[in-house]
C-alpha cells in the first residue's frame, strides 16, 4: 500500500508570533503613524499659539533634542516604528526632500529674525528635521548605498 503524505506535515507551518526569527519587516500597528500624526498637529497648533516662543532658547534647544534623539532611537528599538520607514521605497529621495525644506525654513528664517520658534520654524525643527534624520538613516542602512565589499577595480592590473 502506497504512503501518501497528508497536509498536516510538520515540516510545513504558518509563522506565529512566537517564533524565534525575525517576521517580515510588516507594521503590525499604525501607532507609530498615528503618533507621528498626532506629534505634528500638536507642534502646529502650540506654534500658532506662541508656546514655543515663550520657552527659554535652552528649554527649546533641549526639546529639538530630545525629539531628534527619541524618533532615532524608536526607529532602531521599536520593530514598527522601524517598519514604517522600512516600508518607503525611497527613502532618500524624501529626505532630501525634507532636507529642502529645512533649508528654505532656514533661508526665511534668517529674513525674519525670532521666528525660529513661531509656525514654521518649530515645525521644521521639531517635525521635519527628526523626520529627516531618521529616513536619512534608514538609506543609510539600505545596502545599495553602501559600497560593495571586495576589491577595487585599480587593484589589478587590466589585461593587455
Amino acid at each position: 500500500m502506497p504512503f501518501i503524505m497528508g497536509s498536516n506535515s510538520t515540516n510545513v507551518r504558518k509563522p506565529s508570533p512566537l517564533d524565534p526569527w525575525p517576521l517580515p519587516g510588516a507594521a503590525e500597528s499604525r501607532a507609530p503613524a498615528l503618533m507621528l500624526a498626532a506629534w505634528t498637529a500638536f507642534v502646529v497648533m502650540a506654534s500658532l499659539e506662541g508656546v514655543f516662543a515663550r520657552l527659554e532658547s535652552e528649554a527649546y534647544i533641549g526639546l529639538a533634542a530630545f525629539v531628534l534623539a527619541f524618533m532615532l532611537g524608536a526607529s532602531c528599538i521599536d520593530a514598527d516604528a522601524a517598519a514604517l520607514s522600512r516600508r518607503m521605497k525611497r527613502p532618500l529621495a524624501l529626505a532630501l526632500v525634507l532636507d529642502i525644506l529645512v533649508i528654505g525654513a532656514s533661508v526665511a528664517g534668517a529674513m525674519q529674525p525670532g521666528s525660529g520658534r513661531a509656525f514654521p520654524g518649530a515645525f521644521v525643527m521639531l517635525v521635519v528635521v527628526p523626520v529627516a534624520f531618521v529616513l536619512h538613516a534608514e538609506a543609510l542602512r539600505r545596502p545599495r548605498l553602501r559600497k560593495a565589499p571586495g576589491a577595487s577595480p585599480g587593484a589589478r592590473p587590466a589585461a593587455t
